[in-house]
């Protein structure tokens, strides 16, 4: 389903460790092949060695492990991102019952919240009628235009899926406007061929999207080329202008709600050049069709080393996986900012809204000590939130009090 992570609902509202994300591997295979998938088409191979469906005995024991952790089940939040591959292979009655598990497993934890990313092929009214039984919200990976998406995000003979994936999305928002099911979004990859107003324009006018979310290629310092630089500053650009023109407010994108969240909360991240609050507070980890437990997803190809726990939740226990997870998480994530960043005047809203993202972007060389390779893209968007809230009549000092002086 190419290089898209799940859609998250709601990031960071949690203690730490009270909000455990799990991007579970249900489905190691896919029926796309899009030719910029992290997971199948760059260098890692682990998928080769992993069922291609996760078994019902592996999520038992999933819950098992996560039992074990320390904190208070009552008090906790997990969010189940259903991945793959692409996860509606495991077909609907086998979907059911790994969600059936989890729900039993966990009945007694604060909420469990489950969605699937998909590219939504597959969906019809089985699935639909699996969604609503056990509420789970669908993230949809589309790439905007049908030229865009075709290019690709193809189908195992070279065929563009944009067509056959219209009216399941239709199907999608008439069962969330029947309440059938909670809710459905978009997560794009952007190109540096993508287009910021037409990308926007056919996800919510064509499409009928209102949440979207967007990524920017899986590139580190080592592999971007700075010549695409000009073309993600564009696409951020237009993109949150045609969001402030909109008429609609129902239309939510992520980085921007992070944005402006992030402009005028009461919380400081960043001070005198150093981290002193983690920007994501919660854990989140990845587990595959075997069962065994990860780092970031996207770190399997630059850092295999860091990816891999050497544990499995057959016979791990939470807290020993935990301590492996901080130890790899202040490795990629030193308290001392890159100089580039410390000066900047947004590192505090950067460190919100790019803290819970894959640290691939900061890499060189195998460490993530350097600004992102989209740093002027998302200092775009920072701008554009600030002047959004000047413009509605937020005070300067307000907007302007998470802002570094240096």
């Amino acid at each position: 389903m190419g290089p898209t992570r799940p859609m998250a609902i709601i990031h960071g509202e949690h203690a730490r460790m009270h909000y455990i994300e799990i991007i579970l591997k249900v489905a190691e295979r896919c029926n796309l092949n899009c030719t910029y998938c992290y997971f199948f088409n760059k260098e890692n191979k682990d998928f080769e060695d992993h069922p291609a469906l996760i078994s019902p005995d592996t999520v038992r024991q999933l819950v098992q492990f996560l039992r074990t952790s320390s904190h208070e089940i009552s008090e906790t939040v997990f969010q189940i991102d259903i991945h793959g591959g692409e996860p509606l292979l495991l077909g609907p009655r086998r979907f059911s019952e790994m969600v059936s598990i989890i729900e039993n497993g966990l009945q007694d934890a604060k909420e469990v919240r489950f969605t699937v990313q998909t590219n939504a092929v597959l969906i019809n009214d089985a699935w639909l009628d699996v969604f609503s039984r056990h509420k789970v919200f669908v993230g949809v990976s589309v790439d905007g235009p049908k030229d865009r998406h075709d290019a690709n995000r193809i189908d195992r003979r070279g065929r563009g899926t944009f067509d056959s994936m219209v009216p399941k999305i239709a199907a999608l928002k008439q069962a969330t406007s029947e309440a059938r099911i909670p809710g459905f979004g978009s997560i794009s990859v952007v190109s540096p061929e993508s287009n910021g107003r037409a990308t926007y324009t056919c996800l919510t006018q064509e499409l009928g999207f209102s949440k979207l979310q967007f990524l920017f290629p899986d590139d580190t310092h080592d592999s971007a080329n700075p010549a695409n630089a000009g073309r993600f500053i564009s696409f951020v650009d237009d993109l949150f202008e045609c969001w402030e023109e909109d008429n609609s407010r129902d239309v939510r994108i992520k980085f921007i709600d992070q944005t402006l969240v992030a402009l005028l909360q009461n919380k400081h991240y960043i001070q005198r050049g150093r981290r002193v609050n983690p920007a994501f507070e919660g854990v989140v980890f990845t587990v595959s069709s075997a069962g065994d437990i990860g780092h970031d997803d996207t770190l399997r190809n630059v850092a295999p080393e860091l990816f891999k726990s050497g544990m499995n939740v057959a016979n791990a226990k939470f807290p020993e996986f935990i301590a492996w997870h901080n130890m790899v998480s202040g490795i990629l994530v030193s308290p001392d900012l890159p100089a580039p960043c410390a000066s900047c005047a947004w590192n505090n809203i950067c460190e919100h809204v790019t803290g819970s993202y894959t640290p691939l972007h900061r890499m060189k060389n195998g460490t993530a000590d350097q600004p992102s390779v989209y740093c002027e893209a998302l200092k775009v968007a920072y701008q554009r939130g600030a002047e959004y809230l000047a413009k509605r009549g937020h005070p300067i000092h307000q907007i302007s009090k998470n802002l570094n002086p240096a």
